[in-house]
């Protein structure tokens, strides 16, 4: 169900939709789908805030998981993807890049043990430190 501004029955300018699913999505929105700036909270509980595109997570933008992770940086096609960090409840952390939702190219993982893996990253998995100067 959408609440706010219409232009020929279909909303446009700024407004929130609720999805039959239970996310809330606030924003601007542009023939019917949310663009630019906005928010989203999930049925789940996570929470989005940052850059939309045709009502997916596009670009610039914090993810806030309903479990305590935080993944701040860039999305596209609502996955992580391009410079990111995600933050652990543990305390770890992933910085780096991310390609398609997974750790891919150069990037730093700070585990809870105080351990780092640097270097470069395929398919989420660490395969080498960067190499020696």
């Amino acid at each position: 169900m959408y609440t706010g501004e219409v232009l020929d029955g279909v909303p446009n300018g700024e407004g929130e939709f609720r999805s039959a699913s239970g996310d809330v999505m606030k924003g601007t929105f542009t023939n019917g789908q949310m663009q630019g700036r906005g928010s989203i909270v999930y049925a789940n509980g996570d929470k989005y805030e940052g850059m939309v595109r045709n009502g997916k997570r596009e670009g610039p933008g914090k993810h806030t998981f309903v479990d305590g992770r935080v993944f701040t940086g860039r999305f596209r096609a609502n996955t992580f993807h391009g410079q990111g960090k995600l933050e652990y409840t543990d305390g770890g952390s992933y910085e780096g890049l991310w390609r398609n939702g997974k750790r891919e190219g150069q990037g730093k993982a700070v585990h809870a043990d105080g351990t780092v893996q640097e270097g470069a990253w395929k398919a989420d998995n660490f395969v080498d430190r960067e190499p020696s100067s």
